[in-house]
């Protein structure tokens, strides 16, 4: 069956609201066992519209829908049914609210326990964010202030619910999922988020956000597997891709080639846990991210190539290869990290970059990183002043004033990041074929900085490379078997190439 969104009654004129008119489309074909909505050319004003199984929605050219303002009217609660057995739905049946939109479901297009459902076409979804977002101007900031938060913390938040802007497009316990071609713009929060969804197909699609826009991911997955993502093009205000089991499930085999990535954050990033809420803390923290392959990619910019973050539970089996780019934005190539977790077998090869930082690998336990590789890697790094100085030893939730949550989740490493690769508390560490060159950089700010912002560095407790100016290329510290062979680096300054403290098993060939 096909049936054309116009012959519903949809008007397409950017100011009639065709939400009735779209959803009838979708009913008719649903209930004639599926079918094929069309979205001739126009921009029709919508709010939620509810995906069922058999579905196809294509946009002709110049078809776009455009997301509605109203969030109570046009995203109005729908209850959880049977199917919905997400982390949310569970805390909401305990009465649990944690006021975040995807709680609320809050998205143009949704959909709950559908499988064969396809959005395809040579149109797409204008998130309308300058209109559902209130709107200031940036304030003034120094240069190695953040440029992403150009709004206050208020926006989008309607009564007491936090974060009610919505996604372009929620799936969750959907089944066999195709998204080609389209293209998916001025997103006011996630752009796609997948939840507890299995075979997943992304080809060929443009994600187009303002990089100043806070949550606009590009395609965030949670508790998934068998996702393959390819030819895509993003640019978005946070993570182009992020992966997590924050859907109290591991998320597995997950495929990522030949797509360009542009970012105010990260280009992927790969956590479990994270979660400040008490609750949903506890909900998640055994899960899992596992099987993981990164290849043939571009990075336009962004602060990481790959954020590993393993807050609980395990990152495993990461493999990232034959991937080139620039960052110039404050960051560093990759950042490895274990708060109270396992990430075990994480390589890294073929990595071209021109950055202000080569990496981080970090465990804040002795045993959370074992066997992480890095070979045919060249960094071309260029230290600019950083916000916090690039790699501030990790404080506590005690030092920040609120002890109640304990130890700082690792979710916050990406704020400190070194020029150089820093490897602590790792261990079967392999570097193989690795240079790292250092060319003009603009510390000029350092100073100012650090006046500026040492009080709010703990007491002013910096690592002794973030105040000086003379750095390694490596640096080891409680570490134990690091290998390293035919590394052609040396140090920033006057400093030593490689520099080991407290470490055991450490041979290197320089």
């Amino acid at each position: 069956m096909l049936v054309n969104i116009r012959d519903t009654g949809a008007v397409g004129d950017g100011v009639t609201r065709d939400t009735e008119a779209i959803q009838r489309a979708v009913d008719m074909c649903a209930d004639a066992g599926g079918g094929r909505v069309f979205v001739p050319a126009g921009e029709y004003l919508t709010g939620r519209i509810v995906l069922r199984s058999n579905i196809t929605l294509e946009f002709g050219e110049g078809g776009t829908f455009l997301a509605a303002t109203d969030m109570e009217a046009d995203y109005p609660y729908l209850p959880d049914g049977p199917e919905d057995q997400s982390i949310y739905a569970r805390f909401r049946r305990e009465g649990i609210d944690l006021g975040d939109t995807r709680q609320h479901k809050v998205a143009v297009l949704f959909a709950c326990g559908a499988r064969n459902v396809t959005i395809t076409g040579r149109g797409g979804i204008n998130g309308n964010y300058l209109n559902i977002l209130e709107r200031h101007p940036a304030p003034d900031k120094p240069r190695w202030a953040s440029y992403k938060r150009a709004f206050t913390e208020t926006y989008g938040r309607v009564g007491t619910g936090l974060f009610k802007r919505p996604v372009l497009i929620f799936l969750q316990n959907c089944e066999n999922v195709h998204i080609e071609d389209v293209r998916l713009f001025d997103a006011p929060f996630y752009t796609v988020q997948f939840r507890s969804c299995r075979g997943v197909f992304i080809h060929d699609v443009t994600v187009d956000n303002d990089l100043r826009a806070d949550n606009s991911d590009g395609f965030h997955f949670s508790s998934c597997c068998d996702v393959h993502i390819r030819d895509c093009r993003l640019r978005c205000g946070d993570d182009c891709i992020a992966v997590d089991g924050n859907d109290s499930r591991d998320s597995s085999h997950v495929t990522i080639s030949g797509c360009t990535f542009q970012s105010a954050v990260s280009s992927v990033r790969l956590f479990t846990c994270l979660a400040l809420n008490r609750d949903k803390r506890n909900a998640v923290r055994g899960t899992a991210v596992r099987d993981v392959d990164i290849s043939n990619c571009t990075v336009i910019d962004a602060t990481t190539l790959l954020s590993l973050h393993g807050d609980e539970g395990t990152v495993e089996r990461v493999n990232v290869s034959n991937v080139s780019g620039t960052l110039s934005a404050l960051g560093a190539v990759f950042i490895i990290t274990s708060h109270a977790s396992r990430v075990r077998d994480i390589r890294l090869s073929g990595l071209r970059f021109r950055a202000n930082g080569v990496g981080y690998i970090y465990s804040h336990t002795d045993d959370g990183i074992d066997g992480v590789s890095i070979s045919d890697a060249s960094f071309d790094v260029a230290p600019r002043t950083k916000l916090y100085g690039g790699g501030v030893d990790m404080p506590t939730f005690e030092e920040l004033g609120i002890p109640q949550y304990g130890p700082m989740p690792v979710y916050f490493f990406d704020h400190y990041m070194p020029y150089f690769l820093e490897i602590k508390r790792a261990g079967n560490v392999l570097l193989k074929d690795v240079t790292v060159r250092w060319s003009e950089g603009d510390l000029s700010e350092m100073p100012e900085l650090i006046a500026r912002h040492k009080e709010f560095w703990y007491g002013g407790k910096l690592q002794p490379w973030s105040v000086g100016y003379d750095w390694p290329a490596i640096w080891i510290s409680e570490s134990h078997d690091v290998r390293g062979e035919n590394l052609r680096v040396t140090g920033y300054g006057d400093a030593e190439a490689v520099r080991v403290e407290n470490s055991t098993g450490v041979n290197l060939d320089v």
